[in-house]
């Protein structure tokens, strides 16, 4: 019996049109797109571009942004990988060439064009950049500012916020049921890390039994009390000879800490720091002095912001420096913060604020519940666990605060050391709570001649006097110029002296308000006819000195070193 076989169906060639046709849709489905919202906080602004490296930085109206109330927005769809874009600003409001990084973003491109520009990898950062779109609103309470969690990279940040927690040191682990792993040095380091409501052991290794630095870690990440199950981490040992000083820098670590009844995200980075070990027995593998160690762990994150007042877009950033979780530690002066050299050094949080698309030192202060801002004068409230911040008007007890110079930023603390308060960008006149106020430090800017800018910074002196301002009065608080030079001698220089056969001084520059002058240096521009120090081409040329005898005999000359 005969069967027939089934036979399949002829199939037609396609046509060329129809190969090509499939050849398009592969590469379509291969180079993913991904649609990107960028926005700039710019009220000042009259038109706003976004230019970048996918569109080989076009200013055109191509690259024309959508103006929402201040809000310049624009979304673009990008292929997957690195982008680098910054944003150009136009308006009769608008100082400089108008070119503005993106503050949201704390990655930083290479300079693009001679210029620096802001990163975006795609689609790595999309959620977390989509994330920090939201807008602040005008309450009934007033100004209420989303802000959103800012874990900043090891490398390429835009900016860093500084702050440091010091932590103790021991060769026994704490109290505690702790799963450890072993070591390979003979005496590891233990230190227990407080964040929050949250602790984290952290253990101090040599990575081989030849190294005389601790330079391996075992930290806690997830908290469970087993440093078993979280990878080691190796640090980068920076020293020199025998004897000398040493750091070591350990990568970033992530964290969830618990704070205010809430899970919350956290980055620090260890650093270990101390003199490298002698030629003496004591110094030897394996040995330790402790009195030498110092364990410093660094914040690696913030929280940011961003609001408009008057016509004018502000962008702020918390930033814990004293390294407990808070981010709103207010400014105070704790026992031992006070130098010989009469300085006053505060204690607290970091609240940077700027109109600019960069956020510098230049825009920091001291953590404060009153911020004086132009003209207004706001109640600060902070809620971190909530991601917000608000400001209140304060329109009750409420005085006027006369500057000879007009402030970038300066931090004042009340005579009874209870509040704090913070100035930004306010002119000749601020104003401030009703009360007695003294100097904590300030920064302005000023252009020189040629017009470059120049940030003078300062801080407030135990014997600097406080200003006080009554409801709706005035006070004027003296700073800054006339500036007077001043050398001083330690009495321990002066005992070195006669032993060593020489003496070592320092200049000190006092202002108006017996304020010291901490650092000068050029913020922008390259035309200044100011001499300029060899090794820093942003500091003016160090002060020379001459030691002369009564008779006119020259004893000794030379210039003074920065720090």
């Amino acid at each position: 019996m005969n069967r027939r076989l089934p036979i399949p169906p002829r199939r037609r060639p396609l046509p060329p049109w129809g190969a090509f046709l499939l050849l398009v849709l592969a590469a379509a489905a291969s180079a993913a797109t991904h649609d990107v919202d960028f926005s700039i906080l710019l009220p000042e602004a009259e038109r706003v571009y976004l230019a970048g490296s996918f569109n080989d930085w076009d200013v055109s109206a191509d690259s024309l942004m959508a103006n929402e109330d201040g809000i310049w927005k624009k979304t673009v769809a990008l292929d997957e990988g690195t982008h680098a874009y910054r944003f150009k600003a136009e308006g009769e409001a608008i100082s400089g060439d108008g070119w503005t990084l993106d503050w949201k973003s704390s990655r930083q491109a290479r300079k693009q064009r001679g210029q620096a520009s802001s990163g975006l990898i795609v689609p790595d950062d999309l959620d977390a950049f989509h994330a920090r779109q939201q807008r602040a609103r005008e309450t009934d309470q007033g100004i209420e500012i989303p802000l959103f969690y800012d874990r900043q990279p090891d490398e390429g940040a835009a900016y860093r916020l500084g702050g440091y927690a010091s932590h103790s040191l021991q060769t026994v682990p704490p109290a505690g049921d702790w799963k450890l792993p072993g070591f390979t040095g003979e005496r590891p380091l233990f230190a227990l890390i407080r964040i929050g409501e949250s602790q984290f052991l952290a253990a101090l290794d040599r990575k081989s039994s030849g190294d005389a630095i601790y330079n391996h870690a075992f930290f806690d990440q997830n908290g469970n009390g087993d440093l078993t199950d979280d990878p080691p981490i190796d640090g980068d040992v920076r020293g020199y000879s025998a004897g000398s000083y040493f750091n070591c820098s350990f990568p970033s670590i992530d964290v969830t800490i618990e704070s205010g009844g809430r899970r919350m995200p956290y980055a620090l980075s260890l650093r270990l720091s101390g003199t490298m070990p002698g030629t003496d027995a004591d110094s030897r593998p394996g040995s330790n002095s402790l009195r030498n160690i110092r364990l410093l762990s660094a914040p690696q994150c913030a929280y940011l912001g961003e609001f408009a007042l008057g016509g004018t877009g502000y962008r702020i950033a918390l930033g814990d420096s004293t390294g407990n979780g808070a981010f709103d530690d207010p400014a105070s002066l704790p026992e031992g913060t006070r130098y010989g050299d009469g300085s006053l050094y505060a204690r607290g949080d970091s609240f940077f604020i700027t109109t600019a698309g960069r956020i510098t030192t230049a825009d920091g202060l001291l953590f404060g519940g009153f911020l004086s801002l132009g003209d207004r004068l706001f109640k600060v409230r902070a809620d971190i666990p909530e991601g917000r911040l608000l400001l209140e008007p304060r329109l009750k007890d409420v005085g006027t605060l006369e500057l000879p110079v007009p402030l970038r930023s300066m931090s004042m603390l009340s005579a009874s050391g209870d509040e704090a308060l913070m100035l930004a960008h306010t002119g000749n006149r601020a104003a401030v709570p009703a009360g007695a106020w003294r100097l904590l430090s300030y920064q302005l800017a000023k252009t020189d001649e040629w017009g470059d800018e120049w940030i003078l910074q300062a801080r407030g002196a135990e014997d600097s006097p406080s200003t006080a301002v009554s409801p709706n009065g005035s006070a004027a608080l003296p700073l800054g110029e006339p500036l007077q030079a001043s050398i001083e001698i330690p009495d321990y220089a002066l005992q070195q002296a006669v032993a060593k056969g020489s003496l070592r001084m320092s200049l000190a520059i006092l202002g108006n308000a017996k304020e010291r002058i901490s650092d000068l240096r050029r913020a922008s521009g390259t035309n200044t006819q100011h001499k300029m120090a060899p090794r820093d081409p942003n500091r003016p040329e160090a002060a020379a000195y001459r030691i002369i005898k009564p008779d006119g005999e020259r004893v000794a000359s030379g210039s003074f070193e920065y720090g």
